[in-house]
Order: structure tokens, then sequence, then C-alpha cells
């Protein structure tokens, strides 16, 4: 459909590189809280957090301005979700990035 459209003008180049794109399937992983301290008492409204792992506990690797929040006008009272965990598995099925884990709810 690409080639056939000659308004578009794309070349051989470009065609190439968009049918090159492989998927990455990836989860996020979000806690709920009903106080959103991270802003409530941090004040970290953006920017990523990690902390390390161990056999006991997993690591922490995520973003503050990921997930959903809610705030008063002030920001004094907020409710939302933290992202904890971002992992992404390759066409290979090697993981990209983090590990998985077993999740019991």
């Amino acid at each position: 459909m690409l080639r056939k459209s000659p308004t578009l003008g794309v070349s051989e180049d470009i065609h190439r590189a968009i049918h090159s794109l492989q998927p990455v399937y990836a989860v996020k992983f979000y806690l709920y809280y009903s106080d959103a301290w991270w802003i409530t008492k941090l004040n970290l409204n953006e920017g990523s957090f990690q902390a390390e792992g161990n056999a006991v506990s997993p690591s922490l690797e995520g973003r503050y301005h990921d997930g959903d929040v809610k705030c008063n006008s002030d920001k004094t009272v907020c409710h939302g979700f933290l992202q904890v965990r971002h992992v992404g598995v390759t066409r290979l099925g090697a993981p990209s990035r983090g590990y998985i884990y077993t999740i019991y709810l």
C-alpha cells in the first residue's frame, strides 16, 4: 500500500525499515495506594526509581508519573497507582528488562 501511494513518496529504505520492526511484549505492574505518598509527602510527580531486590523481596523499578492518580486542587490528598515494575520480553522470549515474577493474589 505504501509503495503504491505516489503522494507519500516512500523510498525503498523507509519501506524496508518499516517492515523490519519486531514486536516487544511488555507487562507493567502497579500498586494502588489510598494515599499517593510520592506526591503528597515527597512531591514527586515525575521521574523513575530503582530499588535492589534479594531472595525475599523482588527488586523494584518504576516511574512516579506512569500510574493514574487523582488529587485535590492543592495535591494534599491524592490516591492512585504507582508503577513498580516494567518487564519486556523480546521476540526470542528472553527478558529484555528485569525479571518475570509469579504474583499470588
